[in-house]
């Protein structure tokens, strides 16, 4: 999304993660997505390292608005609700604890989020910032677990994650493109 919110052309290579192509190991042993492969063959194979570099490279509003609560909102977001996201979506691989125990935990953090959009349409603003770009795909998850306990659990959120998922940004980004391999036509993209 931040790619797309400042235009940048990339070689697109949409890949399956359940058959990923050697030649994305090769750059990122990972073997996670996002990577951004730079044509002075840096690799940044972090979310919001992308975001971040994009933000480095672009004229960007962004960083202007609350710059260190979002910075600290999203550290709080990957190091706290995602490990618990993480075990409610997947509880059967926790077994340490219940299914019910990781909703709760999830819960507070949703109920944090929630008091953020009693000011403002997006989590610090009333436009869509860093924050969100980096916090809605986590909220979605929970989200999709139980769509129907999350809309009448978390009204406001919901309708954030509504606002976002209708909103040009995020369908300039979620076309269906087909699947990279070695003899693929390139995709150049702005999004746009």
């Amino acid at each position: 999304m931040a790619l797309s919110q400042y235009n940048v052309k990339i070689e697109l290579r949409e890949i399956l993660l359940k058959d990923r192509p050697d030649e994305l190991l090769k750059i990122s042993p990972k073997g996670t997505v996002p990577v951004l492969q730079l044509s002075n063959k840096i690799i940044i194979d972090e979310s919001l390292d992308i975001i971040n570099w994009v933000i480095k490279n672009n004229d960007s509003n962004w960083t202007e608005i609350n710059h260190n609560k979002q910075k600290q909102i999203i550290k709080t977001n990957d190091k706290e609700f995602k490990f618990y996201l993480d075990r409610y979506k997947y509880s059967d691989r926790y077994p340490e604890q219940s299914k019910n125990f990781y909703q709760i935990e999830c819960e507070k953090y949703l109920i944090e989020y929630e008091k953020y959009l009693e000011e403002n349409m997006f989590l610090i603003s009333d436009k869509i910032q860093i924050v969100d770009i980096a916090l809605f795909p986590f909220i979605r998850q929970y989200a999709y677990v139980n769509k129907l306990k999350f809309s009448k659990s978390f009204i406001k959120l919901n309708n954030y994650l509504d606002r976002i998922l209708d909103s040009k940004l995020f369908n300039s980004v979620m076309k269906k493109y087909p699947i990279w391999s070695l003899d693929s036509e390139k995709i150049i993209t702005d999004f746009n």
